[in-house]
C-alpha cells in the first residue's frame, strides 16, 4: 500500500470488532478471539482494509465529523451526509484492499463477519457497515464492479451537502416552520399520477386518482384477530395502489396498551363492516355513493343517511368545504403522516408523509393541512400515521415507512382496483 512505516495490530478483549485507534501513531485492534472467527486469508482482507483507513487518513475525518455532529445534531441533512461519506469510506476502503485480496475471498470476509456481529449489541464500527441487508447487498456489489472516480465524486458531493447544510440548516425552528414545500417528479401512467414531495424537513409521496369512483375501503379478514400490512392487504385485493387507513389493535396487541379499546369504523359497500352503536360518533373520513369525501365527526347513522359505501375512523379532519379545520396551535408534534383528500372537480389525493430518519423528519399536523390545500384539496382527513404512514404503488411500497420491521400491520387501507 506504499506505506513506510510500522502500524502495531494489537488483539485485545476491549473491542468487540475490527478498529483503527489514533490518527498520530495508529494501532489496529482486533478483537482478542478473532483468531476463533475467521481464517488467515480473512484475517488479511481486515487488516488490508483497515490499513486503507489508516494510508487514508480516515481517523481524522471521523474527529471532524464527531465535533460537527455535536454542535449540529439538530440538522437532518447533515446527518444524512455523514451516514453517506461512512458508507463512501468504507467502499473506497475496500477498493483499496482489493488490490491485495481477491474479489471472492473479500466479499466471503464480509459476509463472515455479518454473521459473526449482526446478533451483537456491542459492534463498535460494524454498525455502519453491516447493519441491513441493503448495505451488504450494496457493499459487495460494489466490491465487484468499481469506478475509478465513483468515490471521488460522492466524498465531494457529501463534502457539498455538508456546506450546504451547515449554511441554512443550523436554525432548527427554521427548519420545520415551513414544511409545505414543493412538489417535482411528476409520473402519470392513466389515470393515477404519483408525485414526490419535498419540503425543509420532508419528504413523501402523494397519489393523484383521477377516478373517484374507484376508491374503495380493503380490510382485514380477521378483524381483532390478524392486522396485515399495506401491501398485504393491496396484494389480496389486486389494488393498483393504496394507502394505510385505520388501526384496530387485535385481542393480543390490546393487553400491551395502556387503553384497552378496540374502537374503530369500516365501511365497505355500504355495509358496516366495524363499529359501535350507531350514535356513536367517530372522527370520520369515507366515499358517498356519489364519490364525494366526507370528512368529519360523524355516527354510524349519520353516515348511512348520507349514503357514505366505503369509510374507516380517521385521525383528524383537516379540511372541509375548502376550508382549513386546524390553526398554527394545533399542537400534533414532527410525525410520519398519512391522509387523503379530495379536489373540487372530484380528484383523489392520497399522500405519505417520511419520517423519524435523518432524510424526512416528519410534518405536523398543520403543515400536513397546508400542504393539501396547497395541491387544492377542498376535503382532506389525517388517517392513522406514525409508524403505520405506508403507500403501495405497481406492486411495491413506495415510501419509507418508519416501522422497524418495515411495513406496520394494519385494519384497513384506502385502495384503487
Amino acid at each position: 500500500m506504499g506505506m513506510h512505516r510500522n502500524i502495531a495490530i494489537i488483539s485485545t478483549h476491549i473491542v468487540k470488532s475490527p478498529a483503527v485507534f489514533g490518527f498520530i501513531h495508529p494501532k489496529i485492534l482486533l478483537p482478542s478471539n478473532m483468531n476463533h472467527i475467521v481464517s488467515y486469508e480473512q484475517l488479511s482482507c481486515i487488516i488490508f482494509h483497515e490499513l486503507a483507513h489508516i494510508k487514508r487518513k480516515d481517523m481524522l475525518l471521523e474527529f471532524i465529523i464527531s465535533i460537527l455532529r455535536s454542535v449540529h445534531w439538530f440538522n437532518p441533512i447533515l446527518l444524512y451526509a455523514f451516514y453517506n461519506m461512512k458508507q463512501d469510506m468504507e467502499i473506497a476502503c475496500d477498493e483499496m484492499a482489493l488490490n491485495y485480496c481477491s474479489h471472492k475471498k473479500y466479499g466471503y470476509t464480509i459476509i463472515k463477519l455479518l454473521e459473526t456481529y449482526q446478533k451483537s449489541n456491542a459492534v463498535y464500527g460494524m454498525d455502519y457497515i453491516i447493519n441491513t441487508k441493503h448495505e451488504i447487498k450494496r457493499r459487495i456489489t460494489m466490491i465487484s464492479s468499481f469506478k475509478k472516480n465513483s468515490r471521488k465524486l460522492t466524498v465531494l458531493s457529501a463534502a457539498a451537502l455538508i456546506i450546504i447544510g451547515a449554511i441554512i440548516l443550523t436554525d432548527p425552528k427554521g427548519m420545520i416552520s415551513s414544511a409545505a414545500g414543493k412538489n417535482i417528479t411528476e409520473k402519470v401512467s392513466d389515470s393515477i399520477s404519483e408525485v414526490s414531495l419535498h419540503g425543509k424537513s420532508f419528504s413523501g409521496k402523494m397519489l393523484v386518482i383521477k377516478n373517484p369512483s374507484k376508491v374503495e375501503v380493503g380490510y382485514t379478514r380477521e378483524l381483532l384477530k390478524d392486522n396485515k400490512t399495506t401491501g398485504e392487504l393491496a396484494l389480496e385485493n389486486n389494488a393498483l395502489c393504496a394507502i394505510n387507513a385505520n388501526l384496530i389493535p387485535t385481542e393480543s396487541e390490546k393487553k400491551f396498551l395502556v387503553s384497552s379499546s378496540q374502537d374503530g369504523l369500516i365501511i365497505h359497500n355500504g355495509a358496516v363492516v366495524y363499529g359501535g352503536a350507531k350514535n356513536r360518533k367517530y372522527s370520520s373520513a369515507g366515499f358517498t355513493d356519489k364519490n364525494v369525501l366526507i370528512s368529519g365527526q360523524y355516527s354510524i347513522e349519520e353516515l348511512e343517511k348520507m349514503n357514505v359505501t366505503e369509510a374507516v375512523n380517521s385521525s383528524l379532519p383537516l379540511i372541509q368545504n375548502g376550508k382549513p379545520l386546524l390553526n398554527k396551535d394545533t399542537i400534533q408534534g414532527i410525525n410520519p403522516r398519512t391522509a387523503v383528500a379530495q379536489k373540487k372537480d372530484g380528484t383523489v389525493l392520497m399522500v405519505a408523509v417520511d419520517g423519524r430518519s435523518a432524510d424526512s423528519i416528519g410534518i405536523s399536523i398543520f403543515d400536513l393541512q397546508q400542504l393539501l390545500l396547497k395541491n387544492g384539496a377542498y376535503t382532506a382527513a389525517a388517517l392513522d400515521g406514525g409508524s403505520s404512514s405506508t403507500m403501495y404503488y405497481k406492486n411495491k411500497i413506495i415510501n419509507k415507512p418508519a416501522y422497524s420491521k418495515g411495513q406496520k400491520p394494519v385494519s384497513s387501507i384506502f385502495l384503487i382496483k
